[in-house]
């Protein structure tokens, strides 16, 4: 396909007109100015004169709008309130109570207010917020932990102010984060922390007597998110519609995770359950806690204590009282069974529909990062070699008869 050259012809100030080789009128061009910068804007060739004159004087008032509003804004004095005032008030959005992540953004935000409370937003300047990011770091946060309490106070000033006004946070510096290290862990070991808790024995109700002789709620739910690796909050949010025993199917509700909304609406998958997640779920609902919400806090606590079980019998087992397991997170145990799915399948794509990643998400790759050694240790095996040269036989050189 061949591009046609157009030329353009001045038929008024920043208006040209755009002809063919064949002199044909294609369209109009009109130039107008962006951050000291003459850009076109495109019109096709039914818009008359006229219209392209009104748009040009209409842009020019909207940009002297927007410039006397920003210099208003910047001669504007301080507000008098404090940058405490400003959290509270941010707080109080019902937009930012609406985050799954209120109480850290709260916790974050309140470091701030520890800082510099007392002091009027508009005085912090960003040389200022760069001395306490490092601050920060050097008294021991990670570059991820850093760069958060720095989300943080940048969602304060976009919320607040807008995404368009001034904001000192986005000159400050980000810090490196730690790389990205495998978190999966063998399934044995997953096994053996789960039969390391107590069926029987549950959480007790102040004031009520034998109320631990019960089964175990924790050890149900923990089972669950072993076998399907879904995230506490999702099993939280599961009700009886998401689950089907007689098809032996689950539904995960939607992870809150991100708030830019989506092009296209989240595809519903009816996700097949494994044996041991059958009987999971069957445990989870024979106790009535599907469609219960409960503390991650209490199940955490419940983990933690059978993981320190484990180490000790393994201690003794081994007969050395040094030897210590691997500090496992709640979030480990999706680890390992995004792992141990792309160790089976070498399938990136379907690990992320398990787990309810965007398709092409880098997040798939993180969870499955503990079997990607396996993978490509099975593939380089089976990688061509250079075929040895064979052997030459010595030629036998027989002496004349005599």
């Amino acid at each position: 396909m061949s591009l046609t050259r157009t030329r353009e012809l001045r038929v008024a100030p920043n208006i040209y007109q755009c002809v063919n080789a064949d002199g044909q009128h294609v369209g109009w061009r009109v130039y107008v100015s962006r951050r000291g910068k003459l850009k076109p804007v495109r019109f096709k060739r039914e818009v008359t004169p006229e219209e392209l004159q009104h748009f040009v004087a209409a842009y020019k008032l909207e940009s002297t709008r927007l410039r006397l509003a920003r210099r208003r804004q910047v001669d504007e004095p301080p507000a008098p309130g404090t940058l405490a005032d400003d959290v509270a008030t941010y707080l109080a959005l019902e937009v930012v109570k609406a985050m799954p992540s209120y109480p850290t953004r709260e916790a974050e935000l309140q470091t701030w207010v520890t800082l510099f409370g007392d002091r009027s937003r508009r005085t912090i300047t960003a040389p200022q917020i760069d001395e306490q990011l490092q601050r920060l770091r050097n008294e021991g946060y990670s570059g991820s932990s850093v760069n958060k309490y720095r989300t943080a106070l940048m969602s304060l000033w976009t919320r607040l102010d807008g995404r368009s006004a001034a904001n000192p946070v986005k000159d400050t510096t980000m810090f490196d984060e730690a790389p990205l290290t495998a978190r999966g862990q063998p399934y044995a070991l997953l096994v053996q922390i789960l039969e390391a808790i107590p069926p029987d024995v549950g959480r007790g109700v102040k004031g009520e007597k034998g109320s631990r002789k019960r089964p175990s709620e924790s050890r149900a739910r923990l089972e669950v998110l072993a076998w399907t690796g879904m995230d506490p909050s999702q099993l939280g949010r599961m009700r009886e519609t998401h689950v089907s025993m007689e098809e032996r199917w689950y539904i995960t509700p939607p992870r809150q995770k991100g708030s830019k909304r989506r092009r296209t609406p989240r595809p519903v998958i009816k996700k097949p359950m494994s044996r041991e997640a059958a009987r999971a779920f069957r445990r989870l609902i024979a106790l009535g806690l599907l469609g219960k919400t409960f503390s991650t806090h209490s199940l955490r606590h419940t983990w933690l204590r059978a993981l320190t079980r484990v180490e000790r019998s393994l201690q003794e087992a081994y007969d050395d009282p040094a030897f210590t397991l691997p500090h496992i997170r709640l979030k480990d145990i999706r680890h390992s069974f995004g792992t141990r799915l792309y160790e089976d399948t070498e399938n990136l794509t379907l690990v992320g529909q398990m787990l309810d990643h965007a398709p092409g998400s880098p997040m798939t790759q993180r969870y499955a990062l503990g079997a990607v050694p396996t993978v490509l240790r099975r593939y380089v095996g089976q990688f061509p070699r250079r075929r040895a040269a064979p052997r030459r036989q010595a030629k036998v050189i027989e002496k004349p008869y005599r």
